[in-house]
């Protein structure tokens, strides 16, 4: 690659920087794959409203009839849920959800940084 560094380091020396560079390359990998941050997770929100809607729309060229939660929010405006936590359907889920009340609100990696209109995988109920 560089004709001046074969000359001035050794081949046991040029493969030992060699491993080193790929294991610090590894190890840097590594860490930003599977470091989590916990910033902009969840949003606290006030629910106004909830209720079930159709999601709609042609998927493989067949209707797509499954159902999504929505929730309508001052703080956060229009949160949807297409998945719930617990193995319980949309409709049971979010008939439990009491409106006036304070939700903590954990957001999808898809909607992450969204401040407002994001997608929910759960809520919790904040207890004052």
């Amino acid at each position: 690659m560089f004709p001046w560094i074969k000359k001035l380091t050794s081949p046991e020396f040029r493969i030992f920087i060699s491993l080193v560079l790929g294991m610090g390359l590894l190890f840097t990998f590594m860490h930003y794959t599977t470091h989590i941050e916990d910033e902009n997770s969840y949003a606290v929100c006030t629910v106004k409203s909830a209720r079930v809607e159709i999601v709609g729309g042609q998927v493989s060229n067949m209707t797509d009839t499954s159902p999504k939660g929505i929730f309508e929010t001052d703080e956060c405006g229009v949160v949807e849920m297409y998945v719930t936590p617990e193995g319980k359907n949309i409709p049971r889920y979010v008939s439990e959800i009491q409106t006036g009340k304070k939700y903590k609100m954990y957001k999808a990696w898809s909607t992450r940084n969204d401040d407002r209109n994001f997608d929910t995988l759960r809520l919790e109920e904040i207890k004052e």
